[in-house]
């Protein structure tokens, strides 16, 4: 009996990393969330209008798992990060978590998330029509631009 509860123990421990981000990379994502909050005036206006106002899930794709980010902005400031996946969302994201910690240790997050959505690391769907439509007709504007 002891090496059963031992062997599920060890499992619960082993897993715990792979459904959420640790914690380390979420503490740097609050850090980057605050340092973006300061500079959204300095933002190109495609960015304010793609995810102004928005409820973002973000789906970070492991090998063998997957977990979710939940952000919410208001007026281009991120105003809600959880490490659980929002309900209700406007916008869902899908991206390897491998990218999402390339771009918290990077220092140019702003070129390496334009190359990440050129290339396709990143990928995001409006929920609903006119979302859809929306995104859809963005993403081929950032195409061209990016």
């Amino acid at each position: 009996m002891l090496k059963q509860i031992f062997v599920v123990m060890m499992m619960l421990v082993s897993f715990s990393g792979v459904y959420a981000l640790d914690a380390a990379y979420y503490q740097k994502l609050q850090h980057k969330s605050d340092s973006y909050n300061q500079n959204v005036d300095k933002l190109p206006g495609i960015i304010k209008f793609l995810f102004g106002n928005e409820k973002i899930n973000i789906e970070l794709t492991a090998c063998q798992s997957a977990c979710d980010i939940g952000l919410q902005t208001s007026d281009g400031r991120i105003i809600s990060l959880s490490q659980n996946p929002i309900p209700n969302p406007t916008v869902k994201a899908q991206m390897k978590e491998s990218t999402l910690k390339t771009l918290l240790d990077s220092t140019d997050s702003r070129t390496d998330f334009a190359n990440a959505l050129k290339s396709g690391e990143i990928d995001f769907q409006g929920v609903g029509l006119i979302k859809k439509i929306k995104l859809g007709v963005i993403k081929q504007i950032l195409k061209f631009v990016l």
